[in-house]
């Protein structure tokens, strides 16, 4: 059982070592200074991995806000434009409504004559 772990834990260490270029024999006992000195390499590298993963959620978190914080300003401006638009609406239908009140009138005028 002692052996199969270990056999286990090389397979898992094996790829960081040979970058290291460190030799895993793996007919041999691993030298424990050497296991302790692998398991702490790949103990900072898996931090590394996990402050640069947290670094880029945080990143991905801010930009996620600006990008909320344009939308909002966007809609809100969409809606002060709609509502212009309806008072523009409105004020044109009121002219409109004038203009064919004084068509009327001058059709009446031009009638009476």
């Amino acid at each position: 059982r002692k052996v199969a772990a270990q056999a286990q834990l090389l397979d898992r260490l094996a790829p960081r070592a040979q970058e290291l270029g460190i030799d895993l024999p793996a007919d041999q006992p691993l030298d424990t200074q050497l296991l302790g000195a692998l398991l702490r390499d790949q103990s900072a590298e898996l931090e590394h991995r996990v402050g640069e993963a947290e670094a880029q959620a945080r990143v991905d978190r801010a930009a996620k806000a600006r990008l909320e914080e344009q939308v909002t300003a966007q809609q809100q401006e969409l809606e002060a434009a709609q509502a212009q638009c309806t008072e523009y609406q409105e004020q044109l239908r009121a002219l409109q409504a004038e203009l064919e009140q004084e068509r009327r009138r001058t059709a009446d005028a031009h009638q009476r004559r």
